[in-house]
């Protein structure tokens, strides 16, 4: 999945209230190494050797415990089934007497609802997260959140829902203000970078998720003096 998209699932998630569980994710393999085509990026890593893992240095750790040439076994969620991998250790380049399993492992998320896009697969970017993340919680929620406004924005996101700053915030500003927005919602760290800018549009500056939906709660309640603003 895109990281945008997956970043975005997993703040919205977590701002409905719905439990998301970290996991270590295989980031990367090294095709030629030790773990080539049998573990794949995007694993979910439960356990090594019967081991529960919770952090992705557990997985380190637990792989530093053995030798070079030991049998090390994965036991992996993929695509929602799970399944047991055995790799044989190999020697690290940098020093031969430390095995590794020729793979990155990073933070990943378990949840149990089956979150799809169904826009153009060409449509990703950082930049797209918050508007993301707004779209899944607008979907797995009983209320209607955008109701009848029509809400632009733009913003990086990371699973903890924090919003992140993003380029060329003037041009987005305009050409949400020509495709009929009443409302965009900007990064607080891109606020200072607006400066004079014309434009009809509220907008309204966010630091989370929380807070971008709270403010079109607001909005739509007719209490827009109480939204907090650029400038």
């Amino acid at each position: 999945m895109d990281q945008s998209r997956d970043n975005a699932t997993v703040a919205a998630l977590r701002a409905a209230g719905v439990a998301v569980s970290e996991l270590p994710r295989v980031d990367s393999v090294v095709l030629s190494g030790p773990s080539g085509e049998l573990l794949l990026p995007g694993d979910l890593i439960l356990a090594v050797d019967g081991e529960e893992m919770s952090r992705p240095e557990d997985v380190g750790e637990q792989v530093r415990s053995h030798a070079v040439g030991d049998a090390i076994v994965f036991t992996v969620l993929r695509e929602g089934r799970e399944t047991q991998v055995t790799i044989t250790a190999a020697a690290s380049n940098a020093d031969p007497t430390i095995p590794v399993a020729g793979i990155t492992v990073t933070r990943g998320y378990r949840y149990s609802p089956r979150v799809t896009y169904g826009i153009d697969s060409n449509v990703t970017g950082p930049s797209a997260g918050l508007v993301f993340a707004l779209g899944v919680y607008d979907r797995i929620t009983e209320q209607d959140l955008l109701a009848d406004a029509v809400v632009a924005g733009t913003g990086t996101i990371d699973p903890d829902g924090r919003v992140g700053s993003i380029g060329a915030i003037r041009e987005k500003i305009k050409g949400a203000e020509r495709d009929g927005a009443t409302v965009f919602l900007v990064p607080e760290g891109n606020c200072a970078g607006i400066g004079g800018l014309d434009t009809d549009l509220q907008l309204v500056k966010v630091a989370t998720l929380r807070e971008a939906i709270a403010a079109i709660q607001l909005i739509n309640e007719g209490n827009s003096t109480e939204v907090p603003t650029c400038g």
